[in-house]
This record gives C-alpha cells, structure tokens and sequence, in this order.
C-alpha cells in the first residue's frame, strides 16, 4: 500500500482484491491505494485487503487496521468486508465489522472439500452484488454529495447538497456512533424520483446456509429486480454488467424515510444547512429528535430542518441488525478470542441524521471578551430553554456550544407556563400551611426565581437577538426520569475536560452519582475558561507559564489531573 487509512501506518496484505476492467491483463504495478490521487489510478484502488498469517489474534489486529481504512476511505459506509486465512490452521473467515463490533461465522476449513465449497459460494455472492447496501453503502451519499429532504413536513421530496466543510469527522473508529457533521450546499433540484415500495424489490436468498455465529440462515442477498434509476446529473462510474465493489462512486437514490420528524422550513438552490449523521444505540436514537422536537427552535437552540432514520433503497432500516445474534444466542456464539467477559446484550445501532438550518462557528473564533461573554449568555438560555421543555444536556463542550455564523431572531425567551415544569418535577405533596407563595413551599420559590431571570432577561435586553446556541442533544436525558428511578446511577455523560469537579471525582472513584442541572452549569464555566486559553486571535501571542499548564491540564485525559486541576490544587 502506498498510503494510510484512518490514522494507521502503510500495509501489506497477504492478498489484496481489486475492480479491473480487463482481467485477462496484469497491473502494471503492484502499489496499490486506498485513496487513488487522480482516475487513472482508480485501478489500483483497494477494494478487499485480505490478512494472512498463522495466529487469529494477530489476524484481528491486521484486520482491525484494514477495517479502519476502509471506514476512513468511505466514511458513510454501513460495514467494511475484510476476508482473513489462517494458513496454519487453514481457516478462512469473513469479517464484517460495524459501528456495533465485528461479526463473523464459524471458521471454513479449506482443507476439506465442503469447506471449500462454502466458501466459494460466499465469494460467488460477492460477484452478484448489485446494490449499494450490497456492498456496505448508503444510495443517498456517495461521500462527496448527498441526498437530502427538500421540505421539513415530510421526505417525499428531496434536493442535493455537496460538501462544502467537514466540520466533525468521527467515523474513523470501529465502533460506537461514528458522528459525522458537514456543511452542505444545495446546488441543484432534480425531479423528484418515484417512491418504492419495500415490496417492489424482492431479493433472492440462498436457501442453504453457512455455520454462523446466528442459529438462523445466513442471509446472502443477489441481485434485485432492476437496477436503480439513475439521478439527473449524478456523477456515475458504475458499470451495470460489473458487480458492486466496496467503492463509493454509485449512483444516488432518495427513498422517503419511514422514521420522519418534522422541524421548521424548506430549502432551495444556493441554501447551506448543516447535516449530522450518528450510529445511535436502538435504546437511544429517539432521544436526539424528541430533544430537536421539544426545543422546537427557541431562544438559543438551532433551527432544524427534520430529523430521520436513514433507509436503504430496499426499504430496509440502515443499521446492524442483520449482523447481530439475538439475546438468547450470545452466550453460544461470543467469540471470545480475548478471554474477556461475554456481553449481555448486543448493541444494535441505527443511522439517524438530523439537518440544522443555523450554521455555528467554535467559540474559539470569539473576536473579543463581549461577544464571547454574550456567547454564553444566550448559550445558557438555549440550555434553560430546552431544559424547561424536558431535556437535560448533560454535554455541554466546546463542540456543542457555538456561535451563530449570523444573527437571528428566534422567539424571545421566556418561562411560558411556569408552573408546569415546576409542577413536573417535583414530587406531590400536602398543601403547605403557609400559602402557596411562603418562601417555604418549594414550587413557589422555584417560580420566583423563573420571575427574576425574565426580569433580568428583560433589564438586561437579551434574549431576543440570538448570537450563539447550544446543540448535540444525543446524550440528553428527559428529567423526569431523575425522579422515577429509572435513570441508573452509573449512567453519566459529558465530555471530560468540560465536566464538573464532582463529576470528575465520580468517574475517577467510581462511586454512584447522580448527575444533575448544576454539572452542566459548572461545565459552561469550564467551557468559558476553554473558548478563553484556546481563543484563535490570540494564538500567536506569547503565552504565560500559568496559562500554558492550564492548557495541558485541561487538554488532559486523566480524569485524576483534570480533577486536580480544576479544584485549584496543581496551579
């Protein structure tokens, strides 16, 4: 290989699998590429790296580092094929790794004739790919552009968008909710495609099944009815009389989301609007939309277009379930190659994407102390706006509080009926003999100070123009959950060099803790200190030693430093 993927150094597989137009003929070369840099390169593009040594162990690891390369290469796609043999047990296995781990069967023993015969038919399935999903791809992306809703009171029609700035890039990791955030621009509006029905593509399946790590038949789809119709002006390299490599360059489909949450406004040629793609936990992806949905774009919260759970041209659901054992078989089939515990559960993930119509810049690019300051000001309404609907944060950072690339004016804050949060979330309890305005009585102080913070949003003259928003609501959780019981203790979030000083030592020691509002407050202090050390017009001024260690320590990924730090003990 002549170049890296995903961070990873330059390798050598024993066996490498190429798309070549003319097989009866040999590369010229044997340097291949993950990213070939011009078309005539294309050729040598990597396409199915395959390991080969004597140890499984040490086949996981070079696996593992191919695996992030094609996720680094394709970032939208939904699992990378990496072929493996043990040549000293001859076994060959097919790995497939997603955002929820690495699934595989049972190990085909080439030295026996079935063997041999299984897996030629799983290679001969790979030849008769024909769709996107086929290959581990999404039809609404090809990485450089995207499909996307035109309106947010449905998915029926839809407007492309390129790329114009990868603001957030997690997708070069194995596992987890691979978040990945771009600033599109909507350049053209081609007719809208009919809608399929999932019924009017049926796949063949092969009735005859593999040793897998499910009890069930393995489920090896071949081609479709007809090939995908092709999108005005898409830019197209797929031969159809060639099968569906692991490559990115396919036509794009829109197929309407089943899973559809309406937002505010529509979108035309020349709008940019900010799209954000994450592998949500099936126990979780709803929490994100329900938290867009009950902010419903006030003060100091984005405006957002829609929100939807992406779907295969086949109609199917984009996520892992097809690679995952139910709960009952994960103890018989948990390939437990590092000795470690056997999970409980699987962890099912599902591609969400949500669609911002306010576009941010870091606090970082705050060009003076006011701006910054007024920044947080309107940032920490945005949190009491959502928090007042429901929602907790619980990841108040640098990535998820940003300034406004331009003004706006969204409803002027304020404490619309009071009482009913207050209500909510407090437990019942017998009239107090004071009156129900005694400072005794909690509800009635509670809506006291709801009063002074409008009045003080109202002598101060804020809240009405909106400079900055507070974002990311994946990791939220709905308060009312603090009162039943049902949110674990052990169930903390946040992102560790902006959490609180009891959070920290929680996580340091271990011990039950409740996460509550005042972890997020104390964490927009801890983000004013970051926007202020880190601040981007200031980056070629001398800084001073105090402010350097700051820096290091704040930057630290040792929970034990950071807590030091941030209690005033190392500096």
């Amino acid at each position: 290989m002549r170049d890296g993927g995903g961070g990873a150094p330059t390798v050598q597989p024993g066996l490498a699998g190429v798309v070549y137009p003319k097989p009866a003929r040999c590369l010229e070369t044997d340097v291949l590429h993950w990213r070939p840099q011009d078309s005539s390169k294309e050729r040598h593009r990597m396409q199915l790296p395959v390991p080969v040594n004597n140890d499984w162990l040490h086949i996981l690891s070079q696996t593992s580092t191919y695996a992030l390369a094609l996720f680094d290469t394709n970032p939208s796609r939904t699992f990378a094929l990496v072929p493996a043999y043990n040549h000293h047990t001859h076994e060959l296995r097919f790995l497939i790794f997603h955002r929820g781990g690495l699934t595989s069967h049972t190990p085909l023993k080439l030295s026996k004739l079935s063997g041999r015969a299984q897996a030629l038919r799983l290679i001969m399935t790979i030849l008769l790919w024909s769709e996107p999903c086929h290959a581990g791809f999404v039809s609404t992306s090809n990485d450089f552009e995207y499909l996307i809703p035109q309106s947010s009171q449905n998915g029926e029609k839809h407007i492309r968008a390129t790329v114009r700035r990868v603001i957030h890039n997690d997708s070069a990791h194995l596992r987890g909710r691979g978040t990945r955030v771009f600033q599109l621009f909507c350049q053209s509006l081609p007719p809208t495609l009919p809608l399929r029905a999932t019924m009017e593509r049926k796949s063949c399946r092969l009735n005859t099944s593999l040793p897998s790590t499910r009890t069930g038949s393995l489920k090896l789809t071949t081609p479709a009815n007809a090939a995908a119709d092709a999108v005005p002006d898409a830019q197209s390299f797929h031969n159809p009389s060639m099968p569906i490599f692991p490559r990115s360059n396919h036509n794009l489909e829109w197929i309407r989301p089943k899973q559809f949450a309406a937002g505010q406004g529509s979108l035309d040629i020349g709008d940019e609007v900010v799209l954000k793609s994450s592998w949500q936990a099936d126990d979780r992806k709803n929490i994100e939309r329900d938290f867009y949905r009950a902010a419903n774009g006030s003060f100091g919260t984005p405006g957002v277009l829609c929100s939807y759970e992406g779907i295969h041209a086949t109609g199917e659901p984009i996520s892992n379930a097809l690679f995952l054992p139910t709960q009952g078989e994960i103890p018989d089939v948990h390939w437990n190659i590092f000795n470690g515990k056997t999970p409980e559960s699987a962890e099912a993930r599902t591609l969400c994407f949500t669609i911002f119509t306010t576009i941010g810049l870091s606090l970082v690019h705050a060009e003076s102390s006011y701006q910054l300051c007024m920044a947080l000001v309107d940032a920490i309404l945005g949190w009491l706006s959502v928090y007042k609907v429901g929602y907790m944060h619980r990841d108040i950072s640098i990535g998820n509080v940003l300034l406004a690339e331009r003004k706006w004016f969204p409803p002027p804050f304020a404490f619309e009926s009071s009482s009913k949060i207050l209500t909510a979330t407090l437990p019942p309890s017998e009239p107090s003999v004071h009156g129900p305005c005694s400072s005794s009585n909690p509800e009635s102080t509670a809506i006291t100070f709801a009063e002074d913070i409008e009045q003080l949003v109202e002598t101060l003259q804020i809240g009405k123009e909106c400079t900055a928003f507070v974002t990311d609501g994946d990791m939220a959780v709905n308060w009312e959950t603090l009162f039943d019981g049902s949110l674990d203790l052990e169930t903390r979030s946040g992102t560790q060099e902006f959490m609180s000083l009891s959070l920290h030592r929680a996580m340091t020691y271990s011990t039950d803790y409740l996460q509550s509002p005042v972890d997020d407050i104390e964490s927009f202090f801890w983000l004013a200190c970051w926007a202020v050390l880190f601040n981007n017009r200031s980056h070629n001024q001398k800084r001073s030693t105090m402010e350097i260690e700051w820096q290091e320590y704040l930057h630290s990924a040792d929970y034990e430093s950071a807590s030091i730090t941030k209690s005033g003990r190392s500096i």
